[in-house]
């Protein structure tokens, strides 16, 4: 089975004066996306994991109006893994975008799935980007064979709903999870996919998760003694609601390296381009959590110093295809729909 894919918003600030903003809600015409859309049960909301993003999509190619479809990592300055069953709909790099909380939408230039695959076997898809990211370094692939470590624990990381008809696409939320021998239900083996199983009784939130709809193509996240790399692509399960009784499993990335790196090419893996990366001493990181509702507003401020180089301010919210949130900032005074330095305000909520 396909996983496939409050108004909470989760909004992510790269900063180092004061800048005012100003989040606003309107109600647009309800979009719809191709392809298969995939989400974390049981997890908490993250602004951690910058690596991990959003694949969008719209037929027209308007990044202004793309809603979310499934998740990803980033594993190169410009290359953006995913899961094949996110793109196979469409082949068109034009109509597909990556949003990153600490970039923002990048457009992608190429898609590439896996010859071979069949779901789930061979799950892997590859986005290269229109240009490379800056602000942000890659996540590793794991190089060594995962099967000896089962069990083994994990982090999965997406922007996925919260049950299979939650419908609460668009908030990133990580989980953990410890690998299982996969079953024959899954319709493939420990070589081809990492499984792990969602029982009773269910654990605290964020210790004992799982994956959903909207979670497609979204990291697992295995430390095997050398810190995070991305061990696994978030495939499917066999419980559509994603509920417990689930057994759920994700494309093995050490099975399909070959595939990934011939697709990584040249690109970098480590620094990408002059900017100090999130996480790093340089970068100041300012988070911002609300509840936004149809016609209503959200003002808040950040504090930027003379010694700032770049100010990156990215909106992040529910992804329902309904609610579209624009963002407004300003320099020194309070931003309004009319008075601002910049915005965004297409019809998608990032």
């Amino acid at each position: 089975m396909v996983r496939t894919f409050d108004n909470e918003t989760n909004g992510a600030a790269c900063a180092a004066g004061l800048c005012a903003i100003l989040l606003a809600a309107t109600l647009t015409a309800a979009a719809t996306a191709a392809g298969a859309q995939s989400r974390i049960v049981n997890g908490v909301a993250t602004h951690g994991y910058p690596t991990t993003g959003m694949l969008l999509y719209d037929s027209a190619g308007s990044a202004a109006n793309a809603s979310m479809i499934c998740s990803g990592t980033l594993i190169g300055c410009s290359t953006f893994l995913t899961a094949a069953h996110c793109v196979e709909a469409d082949a068109n790099a034009a109509n597909y975008f990556v949003f990153l909380q600490n970039v923002g939408i990048v457009s992608a230039s190429q898609v590439t799935f896996h010859p071979s695959f069949s779901f789930p076997i061979a799950d892997v898809g590859v986005l290269k980007l229109s240009q490379p990211v800056t602000g942000i370094d890659p996540t590793e692939l794991n190089l060594n064979d995962p099967t000896p470590f089962i069990p083994q624990l994990a982090t999965i990381v997406g922007y996925g709903q919260t049950l299979g008809s939650a419908g609460d696409y668009g908030i990133k939320r990580k989980g953990a999870v410890q690998t299982a021998n996969c079953q024959a239900s899954s319709q493939g083996t420990d070589v081809e996919l990492i499984c792990w199983n969602f029982l009773e009784p269910m654990g605290p939130a964020g210790e004992d998760s799982n994956t959903c709809n909207g979670d497609s193509g979204g990291p697992l996240f295995m430390d095997l003694g050398a810190g995070n790399v991305v061990a696994g692509i978030t495939s499917g399960g066999t419980d559509f609601e994603c509920s417990l009784s689930d057994h759920s499993y994700d494309a093995n990335v050490y099975t399909y390296l070959n595939f990934i790196q011939s697709n990584l090419g040249a690109d970098s893996t480590s620094v990408c381009g002059p900017l100090p990366a999130v996480g790093g001493p340089d970068v100041t990181t300012a988070d911002f959590d609300g509840t936004l509702s149809a016609g209503s507003s959200v003002a808040a401020s950040l504090g930027v110093t003379a010694a700032t180089n770049e100010l990156r301010v990215v909106l992040n919210g529910k992804d329902d295809r309904i609610l579209n949130s624009d963002l407004y900032v300003k320099f020194g005074a309070p931003a309004t729909t009319t008075d601002f330095d910049c915005k965004a305000d297409g019809g998608s909520p990032h």
